[in-house]
């Protein structure tokens, strides 16, 4: 009896893996470059370390960011990047953490003093960052550069999005979450 029990523990454990790596691969669009993920898929990566540093803690902002090296791939305009940094709030003691994310991973975590304090609810979040950039970005003109991206609770939550464009201009434009409009839109030249 123990012998058939242990005979089924590795075939159980082969197909739990093949399922986790199916159900993982179908988050990731086919077209993308590896190694880049979404604001959505940042802050799901992050989740689980922010909750093991506190039961408490909530998501409070977000911001993809540039590690200083070239890094291949789309450069955010398909709404994926190599680089983000996921801010949580302990909601008892007001604690910060910063989890940054390179190349699709966790590459380290700090307690920092911020002064994000406030909780972005989870379930009011209705743009990813791929979503923002096939609202904004249309297929007659040429692409931004690049594309940045940035989740704020003001008092609810907005995402910013960066369009650097190639005229070197930049266009930043603010996205309710909820609702997904666009709540402004301003150009800068950048020098």
């Amino acid at each position: 009896m123990k012998t058939a029990g242990v005979k089924i523990k590795p075939i159980a454990i082969l197909t739990l893996l093949t399922l986790i790596l199916i159900t993982g691969r179908s988050l990731w669009p086919a077209d993308h470059c590896p190694g880049q993920t979404s604001l959505k898929q940042a802050i799901e990566l992050c989740l689980p370390t922010a909750l093991r540093w506190s039961p408490d803690a909530r998501l409070t902002y977000a911001i993809s960011t540039e590690a200083g090296e070239s890094v291949p791939g789309s450069q955010g305009k398909d709404g994926f990047r190599s680089n983000w940094n996921i801010v949580f709030v302990d909601v008892k003691t007001g604690q910060n953490l910063l989890v940054a994310v390179h190349q699709g991973r966790i590459a380290y975590t700090r307690e920092v003093l911020m002064a994000f304090k406030d909780p972005i609810d989870l379930s009011l979040l209705k743009l990813d960052s791929s979503d923002a950039v096939k609202h904004l970005i249309d297929n007659k003109t040429k692409p931004p550069d690049r594309v940045h991206f940035e989740l704020v609770n003001q008092p609810s939550p907005v995402l910013r999005v960066y369009l650097d464009w190639p005229s070197r201009n930049l266009q930043i434009t603010s996205m309710d979450e909820v609702t997904g409009e666009v709540i402004s839109n301003w150009c800068a030249a950048v020098n």
